[in-house]
């Protein structure tokens, strides 16, 4: 688990965690679960496996939250902008970080954690906690997503980032519209 030190946020029980990384002149080899089942990431809830692949710049995928299910998130490929919307109290707590292949520039002073010879970052998402990924580059952006729960609709709440006040400050003082 990466130092909380590290990586500040108001958001409970969002957790990041920073996985081993073996790097050489051939690529890399990144634990995203070390031990299976028995890592605490996983706490034994782990139904399906998604890989979602976002195809544009500044084009978002996901923007929603669940009543139960779980997710936890790796950023495969490339670089995005997460970010993370507690709607479990009244007062909501906005979280923002960019994760993986290369720094981001941004006037918002926003957190990067990218690839390096050590290690990797993968989020632990608790329910009720809104979460959308926003490529910052030309290349696709591959996630894999580790579900705790089948698929069940009627477990999303979807919302529009334009709709959330305190998101459509970042995205547009990033100069990102769609």
């Amino acid at each position: 688990k990466i130092n909380m030190k590290e990586l500040t946020h108001d958001i409970p029980w969002l957790e990041f965690y920073s996985n081993k990384l073996i790097k050489d002149e051939r690529g890399f080899l990144w634990e995203i679960v070390p031990w299976g089942m028995e890592n605490q990431f996983l706490e034994n809830q782990l139904w399906h496996i998604y890989t979602s692949v976002a195809t544009g710049k500044y084009i978002p995928r996901w923007g929603h939250y669940h009543f139960e299910n779980i997710d936890r998130f790796a950023t495969i490929s490339w670089t995005a902008l997460w970010v993370f919307i507690d709607y479990r109290k009244k007062e909501k707590k906005m979280f923002s970080v960019i994760l993986w292949e290369k720094s981001f520039e941004n006037s918002l002073k926003i957190e990067n954690f990218t690839i390096d010879k050590w290690h990797m970052m993968t989020v632990k998402v608790p329910q009720r906690v809104y979460h959308i990924f926003i490529p910052l580059t030309d290349e696709n952006v591959t996630v894999l997503s580790l579900a705790s729960m089948k698929h069940d609709d009627n477990d999303y709440v979807r919302i529009n980032p334009w709709d959330i006040p305190e998101l459509k400050k970042i995205l547009l003082k990033l100069w990102i519209s769609w």
